[in-house]
C-alpha cells in the first residue's frame, strides 16, 4: 500500500459502491481503477496518479461491456475521489485540481 496516503480517507473513498456506471459490475471495475491508481506510490506529485487513472479508464471504456466509462460523470466521479484522497494526503498542492492534469 502507498505509505503517502491518508489510509482512513482512502478506505472511505474506496468503499464507495457508486461510480456512476450503469451496472454493479461496471462500478466494481471503476473502483478497481481507483484502487490501482492510488495503491502504488507514484511520488509526491499528483500528476502521475491522474495520468494512470486516465489511461486506465480509457482502456476500460474500450471494452464493449464498459463503454460508459468514457462518460463525463464517471470520469468526474473517479477523478474527484482521487483528488480528495490526494488532498487529504498532502500530495495535491494548494489550488491544484484534477482537471490540471486530465480532461
Amino acid at each position: 500500500m502507498n505509505s503517502r496516503l491518508n489510509l482512513e480517507v482512502y478506505d472511505k473513498m474506496a468503499d464507495s459502491k457508486n461510480w456512476a456506471m450503469f451496472t454493479e459490475t461496471g462500478n466494481k471495475r471503476v473502483q478497481e481503477v481507483f484502487e490501482q491508481s492510488l495503491k502504488k506510490d507514484r511520488g509526491s506529485s499528483a500528476k502521475p496518479y491522474f495520468t494512470f487513472a486516465s489511461q486506465a479508464i480509457d482502456k476500460l471504456s474500450k471494452n464493449k461491456n464498459f463503454q460508459e466509462a468514457m462518460d463525463s460523470e464517471v470520469r468526474r466521479t473517479l477523478y474527484n475521489r482521487i483528488e480528495y484522497v490526494l488532498e487529504k494526503s498532502n500530495i495535491l498542492e494548494f489550488g491544484e485540481y484534477w482537471d490540471d492534469h486530465v480532461w
